[in-house]
C-alpha cells in the first residue's frame, strides 16, 4: 500500500496489473491520476506486488477542498526502466467514492489497454462487465466444463473464475479446494437474485451433485453417495480387498478395508471423515460436531472437492494420500461452519489456512504449508512474496497460523509437532464466531492463549507512550523468525525458528504439480546493500516502498569493516500511523554468525545508532522489516555510517542486562524485573532484603555505554511508587534521602563499551509492614543519538519468611476501565514460596475498583513446611478435577502449573539473585497477563527456604 500525503487515508484505488507474456507484473510502478485537471495531476502512486496487486491510498481533503465533488481518475503504469507501458485515460473511471477497484491489461498494442471497474459482491470485487453478463445457464456450463485435470479446472472455469475473483491477493482459478468458487458463485447468485432452482443448477454444476448416485452407504453421520457403473458418471472402482490404509505420506497403517464391504474407495472416505471427526470433536482440540451430529451427505462425483451447506463433495479417483489430506481439509470446512459468525471480514479468506493447518495436525508428513509459504500453484506465499496482506492470504495464511498453533502450544509439556498448539485453533475460531472475521478476533485469540503476548501493539504504562512495558508481539516474531530460521545462529531461540524449518513438503506428489519442495523457502528481500566507509544506502524512498496492512519488506545491509557506526533512519507517511520496525544485528564469531540484539519500534519516525565494533566483535550485516499492522503505508529508509558516537542504556524489565529485546515468554518466564536496579545495604553488590524505612538505602542503578564514544554530563532521575501488578503514570514519586532532598543522579561519564554502577541514598520515609516498591530510571546522555533505551522499571523485593509465613502486599488496579482483575501466583520452583489456594480465593473474590488502588495481602509460607507441600498436593488436585493433566494445563494464565515448575530466566534478575527462591505475583484481565511482580523468598536466616 502506498499513502501519500499526511492525513488518514480516505480513497482508495486499487486492484491489479496483468502483463503481456513474458512480462513481469511486480514492482512496476502505478500512479493514479486526476482527470478532472488540465494538466496532469498525480494523486498518489504505489508499486505492484509479484502478483500484479496494487493499492494505492491518498488523502480526500486536498481534493475536497479543491473541487467539493468525486474525482474521476485514470492510471498510468510504469515498467522498470521508467517508461510508460499503459495509459488508461480513455477508460476514465468516474467519481470514485470510498474504495474502487480497477484491472489494467498490458499489451503490446497500447490500444488494447483498458481498465476494468468492478463491484463488490459479498468480500469480492468482480468485474462488473462479467457479472452483467453472467447468467446461470453459463455459470453452469463453466462449472461443467471442469475436468479432472491437475488444479481441478479447465481452460473455461479458470478463465472465469481469474475474472470473478478480482480482489488483489486472491486467486480463485486453479485451487484443489472448490470451496470458496462455490461460496462465490452462491454469492453472485444471490446478488443477482436468481432464483433457488437457478441456484441449485449452478452449485451442481461445479460439485456434480446433481448427478444420480445409485448407492448409499450410510457411517453415521455420514452418508456416502456413489456410482458403480461405468456408464454413470463419476464410478468408482468396485474393487474391494483387506489392505491396510496407511498414514499419508508414510508406510505407517492407521486403518484397513475389507472384502466384506462397499468398494474401497468408499471404505476409504468412510474412513478417514471418522478419523478426522474424532481428532476435531475430542481433546486437545474439542471442536464442535458439524451440523450438530445431524447426518453430513458426501457426494462423489468425477469433478474436485469442496465442502458448504452440511454436505462434501470428492472426486471419484484422486490417489490414497490425496483423498485422505481431501477430506480432512472438507471436513475442516464443516466444522468452520459451525462458527460461522454474521460479521464477515478481512480475515475470512483465512479458512482455506485453517484447512491447510489441519492436514498438517492429522497427516505431519504432508506438510503442505511449507509449499504453500514459497511458490506454489503460480501463487506466492509470505516467504516467497512477504508484502502481502496475510489476513487475505487464503491458502497461504498457514505458515502463519502454523507459527501461531507453534507458539501457543502446551511448551510446559514438552509440545512438539504436529500436536502443538491443537486447541488454538477452536479459540481462533471462538472468536471469530463472537467477533466477526477482523482483526480484534485474532488478537483476542492470541490474548488469551499466549504468554505476556500481544499480535501486534506494544503495551505501554503511560499515556505519552514513554514507559514501554512489552514489544513482544506475535506478528513481529513471526516476521523475524521467516528471517532467522536461516541464519544458522547458535542457540536460536524457538520462537525464531519454525518446528519443521527443514522437513520437506510432499504437496507437489500429492497434488502431482510442481517441484520437490525440501523445507521452507527463504523469505524475499525487498532490497540488499553494502554500507561502505562514510557511506549511504537508501533502501526504500516514499513512495516507492509501502507494505500493506499485515504484510512485510525485508532490508538486508552488509558492513564493512572500516565502518564506525551505523545510523538506520526510518520515517512512515501521515496515515502509516502503527509501523512494527525490527531491527536484527547479525555479528560474526569466527566462522558462526550470531544474533547480537533486535530493536522493536512502532514509531512513525526514529534513529537508531549502533557501533560496529563492540567488544572486538564486528557486524557482517543487519537486518530491517518494515511491518504493516492494521494499516500500512509508505516509508523511507536508509543506512549511513557516522562517526563513533555514545550509547548509553538502561535494561528494561525481562531482558538480559544490556538486550533490547525481551527473554522468551513462554513458560511464565518474565518476572517484570530489571537487572540494572536494586537496593544493596550490605555493600556486596547483591540484592538485599527489601528496603528499610527511616533510613537512607543503597539504591542503585547500572548503565552499559554500547557506543565508541565516551558518554558525559550523563542524568538519570529515579522514583519509586508503592508495588504493582501495573504501575501508572500518576503515582510516581521522586526518590528522596532522609534529608528529604531529592536524588538525581548528574554530570556523570561512562567510557565506550563499559558498564557502570551508581548509588544513591533513598529514604521512603514511613511505609506500612510488608510494604514493597516499583522503581522507575530515567536516564538523558547529552550527544547520544538513541532515545528509546534511557527508562527502566523494576518490579523486584525480597522477602524474609519465617516458618509461620510472611506478609507480601500488592496493589492491583482495574485495566483500562475493566475491574475484572485477577491474581496469579507463579512460583518459580520448588524452593519458592507458597500461597495457600484458599486465602489466594479470598483475594480474587474482591475485584478490582476503576480509579482505585485495592491493596491485596498475600501470605508467603516455605515451601519446605508441611503447609507448603499439602498447597502443592492441593493445587495438584484441584487441577486434575478441572480436567487438566498433571503435567500442565493448556490454560496457564487461569491454572498455573500446580507443581511451581515455573523457572525465570536468570539474566533478567539483579545481580547475585538466586532464581530458585523466586515467586512472582501476576495479574491477568480477559486472559492477558497485564503485569506482575517478583520477589525472592529467603527464611528469616536470609538463606532461601530449603536450601
Amino acid at each position: 500500500m502506498d499513502i501519500v500525503g499526511g492525513a488518514p487515508p480516505a480513497r482508495v484505488i486499487e486492484g491489479r496489473v496483468i502483463p503481456a507474456a513474458g512480462h513481469a507484473a511486480g514492482g512496476l510502478k502505478v500512479e493514479v491520476m486526476d482527470a478532472d485537471q488540465l494538466e496532469a495531476a498525480p494523486l498518489g502512486s504505489g508499486a505492484t506486488q509479484p502478483s500484479g496487486a496494487f493499492r494505492v491510498t491518498y488523502a480526500a481533503g486536498a481534493y475536497a477542498g479543491r473541487h467539493g465533488r468525486f474525482p474521476d481518475v485514470y492510471l498510468l503504469v510504469y515498467d522498470h526502466a521508467g517508461r510508460v507501458v499503459a495509459i488508461t485515460r480513455g477508460a476514465v473511471v468516474r467519481n470514485v467514492r470510498g474504495a474502487h477497484e480497477v484491472r489494467v491489461w498490458l499489451s503490446p498494442a497500447p490500444e488494447t489497454i483498458r481498465a476494468v471497474p468492478t463491484v463488490r459482491v459479498g468480500r469480492r470485487l468482480v468485474e462488473r462487465e462479467v457479472l452483467d453478463a453472467l447468467e446461470p445457464a453459463a455459470a453452469e456450463r463453466a462449472g461443467g466444463d471442469a475436468p479432472a485435470g491437475a488444479g481441478d479446472a479447465g481452460d473455461s472455469i479458470r478463465a472465469l473464475f481469474e475474472r470473478l475473483g478480482a480482489s488483489p491477493g486472491e486467486d480463485l482459478s486453479d485451487n484443489f479446494c472448490q470451496t470458496p468458487r462455490l461460496r462465490l458463485l452462491q454469492e453472485i447468485g444471490r446478488f443477482k437474485e436468481w432464483d433457488g432452482r437457478s441456484l441449485e443448477r449452478v452449485a451442481s454444476a461445479l460439485t456434480g451433485n446433481l448427478e444420480t448416485h445409485k448407492f448409499q452407504h450410510p457411517c453415521p453421520p455420514f452418508v456416502i453417495h456413489f456410482n458403480l457403473d461405468k456408464n454413470d458418471k463419476g464410478p468408482v472402482d468396485p474393487k474391494t480387498s483387506n489392505s491396510p490404509i496407511l498414514l499419508p505420506g508414510t508406510q505407517v497403517p492407521v486403518g484397513s478395508t475389507s472384502e466384506a464391504g462397499p468398494p474401497d474407495y468408499v471404505q476409504k472416505i468412510c474412513f478417514w471423515l471418522h478419523f478426522a471427526l474424532a481428532a476435531y470433536t475430542r481433546p486437545p482440540m474439542a471442536l464442535r460436531t458439524p451440523l450438530g451430529g445431524r447426518d453430513i451427505h458426501v457426494f462423489v462425483n468425477p469433478f474436485g472437492a469442496s465442502a458448504t451447506d452440511g454436505a462434501i463433495f470428492v472426486r471419484n479417483s484422486f490417489s490414497d494420500d490425496r483423498l485422505a489430506c481431501t477430506l480432512i481439509h472438507e471436513l475442516m470446512h464443516l466444522v468452520q461452519e459451525a462458527y460461522e459468525p454474521k460479521v464477515q471480514g478481512e480475515w475470512h479468506e483465512g479458512r482455506e489456512g485453517g484447512a491447510v493447518l489441519a492436514e498438517d495436525f492429522l497427516a505431519d508428513a504432508i506438510n503442505r504449508y511449507i509449499a504453500e509459504a514459497g511458490t506454489f500453484l503460480r501463487r506466492f506465499g509470505s516467504l516467497a512474496d512477504p508484502a502481502q496482506c496475510i489476513s487475505r492470504l487464503d491458502y497461504r495464511q498457514a505458515l502463519f497460523l502454523k507459527y501461531l498453533a507453534e507458539q501457543h502450544s502446551d511448551r510446559l509439556a514438552g509440545g512438539s509437532d504436529p500436536a502443538a498448539g491443537l486447541q488454538s485453533y477452536r479459540v481462533l475460531l471462538e472468536k471469530f464466531e463472537e467477533f466477526g472475521f477482523v482483526t480484534e478476533a485474532v488478537e483476542k485469540a492470541v490474548s488469551v492463549t499466549s504468554w505476556y503476548q500481544s499480535l501486534f501493539r506494544f503495551d505501554y504504562l503511560d499515556q505519552g507512550e514513554l514507559d514501554l512495558a512489552s514489544s513482544e508481539t506475535l506478528l513481529g516474531n513471526f516476521w523475524l523468525a521467516c528471517y532467522l530460521k536461516d541464519l544458522g545462529a547458535a542457540g536460536l531461540e524457538p520462537r525464531f525458528d519454525f518446528m519443521e524449518n527443514r522437513e520437506p513438503s510432499l504437496a507437489h506428489t500429492i497434488f502431482q504439480t510442481g517441484t520437490p519442495v525440501t523445507g521452507l523457502a527463504p523469505v524475499a528481500r525487498a532490497a540488499q546493500a553494502k554500507l561502505r566507509m562514510l557511506g549511504t544506502v537508501t533502501l526504500g524512498s516514499g513512495p516507492g516502498s509501502s507494505v500493506p496492512p499485515f504484510g512485510a519488506r525485508f532490508f538486508r545491509v552488509f558492513v564493512a569493516r572500516e565502518v564506525e557506526s551505523v545510523r538506520v533512519r526510518f520515517a512512515a507517511a501521515g496515515g502509516f500511523r502503527r509501523p512494527l520496525a525490527q531491527i536484527i544485528l547479525v555479528e560474526r564469531e569466527g566462522q558462526a554468525l550470531a544474533i547480537r540484539d533486535i530493536f522493536r519500534s512502532d514509531r512513525m519516525s526514529w534513529d537508531r545508532t549502533m557501533a560496529n565494533d563492540r567488544e572486538g566483535k564486528l557486524l557482517d550485516h543487519l537486518v530491517v522489516i518494515v511491518g504493516g499492522t492494521e494499516n500500512g503505508g509508505a516509508f523511507s529508509l536508509s543506512a549511513q555510517d557516522v562517526p563513533p558516537t555514545p550509547e548509553v542504556m538502561v535494561t528494561a524489565w525481562n531482558r538480559p542486562p544490556g538486550r533490547h529485546y525481551e527473554v522468551d515468554p513462554l513458560d511464565w518466564a518474565w518476572g517484570w524485573v530489571s537487572p540494572d536496579l536494586w537496593v544493596d545495604n550490605d555493600h556486596n553488590g547483591e540484592a538485599d532484603l527489601g528496603v528499610v524505612e527511616g533510613m537512607n538505602n543503597r539504591l542503585c542503578v547500572r548503565l552499559h555505554n554500547q557506543g565508541n564514544a565516551e558518554a558525559t554530563g550523563i542524568q538519570v532521575e529515579l522514583s519509586f511508587q508503592a508495588a504493582s501488578g501495573r504501575p501508572i503514570e500518576t503515582a510516581w514519586q521522586p526518590v528522596r534521602n532522609s534529608a528529604g532532598q531529592v536524588q538525581v543522579i548528574t554530570g556523570e561519564s561512562l567510557t565506550p563499551q563499559r558498564s557502570r554502577e551508581f548509588v544513591v541514598e533513598w529514604d521512603p520515609g514511613r511505609v506500612p509492614p510488608g510494604q514493597h516498591f516499583n522503581v522507575r530510571a530515567v536516564v538523558t546522555v547529552p550527544g547520544d543519538p538513541n532515545t528509546d533505551d534511557k527508562r527502566a522499571i523494576t518490579g523486584f523485593s525480597t522477602v524474609a519468611v519465617p516458618q509461620d509465613g510472611a506478609n507480601v502486599e500488592l496493589v492491583r488496579r482495574a485495566f483500562h476501565g475493566r475491574e475484572d482483575v485477577k491474581v496469579v501466583v507463579a512460583r518459580r520452583s520448588q524452593a519458592a514460596g507458597v500461597v495457600l489456594p484458599g486465602e489466594l480465593d479470598k483475594v480474587n473474590a474482591r475485584g478490582a475498583i476503576s480509579g482505585t488502588d485495592r491493596l491485596d495481602t498475600l501470605c508467603v509460607r516455605p515451601a519446605a513446611t508441611a503447609a507448603g507441600l499439602a498447597d502443592a498436593q492441593e493445587q495438584l488436585d484441584r487441577a486434575v478435577e478441572a480436567g487438566a493433566s498433571p503435567a500442565a494445563s493448556w490454560k496457564p494464565l487461569t491454572l498455573p502449573d500446580p507443581l511451581g515448575h515455573y523457572p525465570i530466566d536468570p539474566r533478567t534478575l539483579p545481580r547475585g539473585t538466586d532464581a530458585d527462591g523466586l515467586i512472582t505475583v501476576t495479574h491477568v484481565n480477559e486472559g492477558k497477563v497485564i503485569g506482575g511482580f517478583t520477589w525472592a523468598v529467603r527464611n528469616a536466616r536470609g538463606a532461601a527456604p530449603g536450601g
